[in-house]
């Protein structure tokens, strides 16, 4: 009975005191359509959380996150990759949030309407990943 009660304990404290995996999240992510002489620009910005960091000489906090950006038009059509890119983060202290910017600008071929941008973010040192995706309208001047 001591040894189930030692090994019970054992257990306990081992799952206890186990950390837990942290999900790779994208939050609030913004787009905002501005228009141009001849066409439009597109700002977007999402926050990044819960990837994987390294800690180097027990100073440096490090993160590498890749993402690419589809966007969808009003008629369904996927353009691909629109915009990617690496995030190399760095810092002293352990990084909570790592930010995604994207500008583009689209010529005046593109109709009004409702897009979807659509966020694809990989946390390169753990290899998990993450989406999402906003939606948002191209009005006439």
């Amino acid at each position: 009975m001591k040894r189930i009660l030692t090994v019970l304990v054992i257990s306990l404290f081992m799952f206890s005191c186990s950390e837990e995996e942290k999900k790779l999240e994208l939050k609030d992510s913004n787009v905002l359509a501005f228009p141009l002489e001849s066409g439009w620009e597109l700002n977007a910005t999402a926050s990044v959380n819960g990837f994987e960091q390294i800690q180097e000489n027990d100073t440096t906090y490090k993160a590498k996150i890749s993402y690419y950006i589809n966007l969808v038009t009003p008629a369904g059509d996927t353009l691909p990759e629109i915009d990617y890119g690496i995030i190399n983060e760095e810092d002293d202290e352990e990084i909570l949030i790592a930010n995604v910017e994207v500008q583009v600008e689209l010529d005046s071929t593109f109709s009004t309407g409702t897009y979807k941008m659509l966020f694809y973010i990989n946390d390169d040192l753990s290899g998990r990943t993450a989406t999402a995706e906003k939606s948002f309208d191209i009005t006439p001047d």
